[in-house]
């Protein structure tokens, strides 16, 4: 009698366990976590939430802690739009500039201001620098924690006309990103700004609703630009760079594992995604020529005019920033016009 009611309870406690070992496993929470592209797809900008994720689920998704969706090709909302959702964590990873991101926080106009990054070689320093990390930073009181870096390249004037003197861009209407500082960069050049979202900017070109637009020649040629522009003016009046943005909250509230795993996986397809823009932008290039497109170089003393017309822009913002912070910056990149901004 004893005998068997020692088996009868060994098998009433295996089952217990077995119970709650499967049970646990069964009711263990997946963490959803939606990745959103505001532009159009092509192998950058727009592709970089859909790499990522894509990358984190060849990796394992954390082993299997993480349920990855991606929408690509702003089906959730152009710029503004997503960066909204992320701050009220709707949307979980999304990428935007420093021209966009100027409108939440006035030290995001550090990395857009005119004719300051004019290589590649300075927004890598800038980049990998601790004043842009302050940018950053400053960003967390929005809810939004950056990830990792990405770049785009120095900005043209590309439209249905060549542009070589400020004096080409009158009469011009020029499609910008929804962005304060863009804004003020085109009232001190003269030319009558668009502000639209990029995934309306082909069709707007298309139907003549706006005679040109202001990017790098790799997204210009990845998103089919080309199809509708004549011309593009290396003006190199900015140069693009994008955030990626988590939302802060509910990031330091995954556990610390699946933060790693999320970090890890951004920062090194961020240091990837910089390092394969140049030859990108190389091949759009080469592409652009054969459909005869004329691409337009400027020399030095061809910007002058236009850098001594966007100065002021400097100068409206230097308080915004920080001056702290621009000297040191200006300084990190050896800006030769920093004395006529700073007076001193």
């Amino acid at each position: 009698m004893k005998k068997g009611f020692g088996v009868f309870l060994a098998v009433v406690c295996a089952s217990f366990l077995l119970n709650a070992w499967f049970g646990d496993c069964a009711t263990a929470k997946v963490i959803e976590m939606k990745l959103a592209s505001p532009f159009t797809n092509g192998p950058t900008n727009g592709y970089t939430p859909e790499w990522i994720g894509n990358e984190m689920r060849r990796r394992g998704l954390a082993g299997g802690k993480l349920d990855v969706k991606i929408y690509s090709n702003a089906q959730l909302g152009g710029e503004m739009e997503l960066i909204n959702k992320m701050k009220a964590g709707a949307v979980h990873l999304t990428i935007n500039s420093f021209q966009v991101m100027s409108g939440f926080d006035d030290k995001a106009v550090l990395g857009a201001l005119p004719f300051l990054i004019d290589t590649d070689e300075k927004a890598e320093k800038f980049l990998t620098s601790k004043e842009v990390d302050e940018v950053s930073k400053s960003l967390e009181s929005q809810g939004l924690k950056n990830l990792g870096y990405l770049r785009f390249g120095r900005f043209t004037i590309a439209g249905r006309k060549p542009v070589r003197t400020p004096d080409d861009l009158k009469g011009m209407k020029v499609r910008i990103a929804e962005s304060p500082i863009q804004l003020a960069i085109f009232k001190a050049l003269g030319i009558e700004a668009a502000p639209m979202p990029w995934v309306e900017v082909y069709e707007a070109l298309k139907r003549g609703v706006v005679d040109g637009l202001d990017m790098g020649i790799e997204p210009i040629w990845v998103t089919k630009m080309g199809e509708v522009v004549k011309y593009l003016s290396q003006t190199s009046h900015v140069y693009g760079m994008n955030f990626i943005f988590t939302n802060k909250k509910w990031f330091e509230g995954l556990p610390a594992d699946v933060q790693e795993f999320i970090t890890d996986t951004v920062q090194d397809i961020a240091v990837l995604e910089r390092q394969l823009v140049v030859r990108r932008e190389a091949q759009g290039a080469r592409e652009f020529k054969r459909m005869g497109i004329e691409i337009i170089p400027m020399t030095a003393e061809q910007k002058l005019p236009f850098i001594k017309l966007a100065l002021p822009v400097h100068k409206h913002y230097l308080d915004k920033i920080g001056k702290d912070l621009v000297e040191r910056t200006y300084k990190l990149l050896d800006f030769p016009f920093a004395k006529e901004v700073l007076g001193n």
